[in-house]
C-alpha cells in the first residue's frame, strides 16, 4: 500500500509467493524507492520514512525486492506528493532558529518576545528601529511552501493575542494565500484582535479559516495593521498554527 500524511511517506509491501518469499537476498527484506532515495524494511511490517521540509515535492515511489537467483522485481510505480499537510508548530516556547528550520519565512522586524509578557511568543513588529522613530519595517510571517500539485482546500487554525501593557487599540489580522516566501498575500480574511494585558499564555484567540492552494500558490501569510515598533509594549504576538486538508 501507499499513503501519505503530511510530511510521511508511508509504505507495506508483501509477497503471496512463498518460493519468491523465501529466496530473497537479505532475508525477508524490501527496498522502498522514492526518487533517488532508498529505504529497507521486512516484509509485512509497515514503514514510515519522514521527510524534512526542503524535501517536500513529487517524488515516483515503488518497492523492489532482489532474489537469490540474480533477479530483481519491482513493483507498480507511483507517484507521489509530500505536501506537507497536515502539521503544526508551536511558536511559544521556540526560538527562532527552529522556527526558520521548520521552514517558516519571517519577513521585515520580528523577534521572540518577552519583554513585557513574561512569554516567549514569536512577535511580528510593524515598525523597526527605536521607539522614537518608529521606522515603518513591515514584519510578517509566511508558512512553508506545502507542495500541492493542484487546487487543494485546507483549514488553518492561528492561536495568538494582541498584547497592550498599556491603552491602545484593537487590531486585525490579514491571513492569505501567496505565490511567495517574502511576499504578504493581497487577497485575505481579516480577524479582529481584542486588546489583552493577561501575560502568560493566556489571552489568546484561536483563529480558524479555510483556504484553496494550488500549484501557484503555496504559501499562507500572516500580517496586521498595529503600528507597533521596536521596544513598545504593544505586541502581535503568535502562540501556535495548524494546518490540515479540508474535505
Amino acid at each position: 500500500t501507499n499513503d501519505i500524511n503530511g510530511d510521511i511517506l508511508r509504505v507495506k509491501a508483501n509477497i503471496s509467493d512463498s518460493y519468491v518469499a523465501n529466496n530473497l537476498v537479505n532475508g525477508k527484506t524490501y527496498t522502498i524507492c522514492y526518487g533517488s532515495n532508498t529505504a529497507t524494511q521486512t516484509l509485512g511490517s509497515e514503514k514510515d520514512v519522514t521527510l524534512a521540509y526542503g524535501a517536500w515535492g513529487q517524488y515516483v515511489c515503488y518497492v523492489k525486492i532482489a532474489l537469490a537467483n540474480g533477479y530483481v522485481c519491482e513493483s507498480v510505480k507511483y507517484t507521489t506528493h509530500v505536501t506537507g499537510i497536515p502539521t503544526d508548530i508551536k511558536f511559544y516556547g521556540s526560538n527562532l532558529d527552529n522556527i526558520k528550520g521548520a521552514g517558516w519565512n519571517l519577513n521585515g522586524s520580528y523577534e521572540m518576545s518577552s519583554a513585557s509578557t513574561g512569554s516567549n511568543f514569536l512577535c511580528l513588529y510593524r515598525a523597526g528601529g527605536a521607539a522614537s522613530s518608529k521606522v515603518h519595517i513591515d514584519g510578517f510571517a509566511v508558512t512553508p511552501r506545502y507542495r500541492v500539485p493542484a487546487s487543494t482546500n485546507v483549514a488553518i487554525s492561528i492561536s495568538h493575542k494582541d498584547y497592550y501593557a498599556g491603552s491602545g487599540k484593537d487590531m486585525n489580522v490579514y491571513v492569505g494565500v501567496t505565490s511567495s516566501a517574502s511576499s504578504a498575500a493581497s487577497s485575505t480574511t481579516t480577524y479582529k484582535l481584542s486588546k489583552t494585558m493577561t501575560n502568560g499564555e493566556g489571552g489568546r484567540t484561536t483563529s480558524n479559516g479555510e483556504f484553496t492552494l494550488d500549484a501557484s500558490n503555496q504559501y499562507i501569510s500572516i500580517d496586521h495593521d498595529d503600528p507597533v515598533f521596536w521596544g513598545s509594549t504593544i505586541k502581535y504576538l503568535l502562540h501556535s498554527y495548524s494546518i490540515d486538508y479540508k474535505l
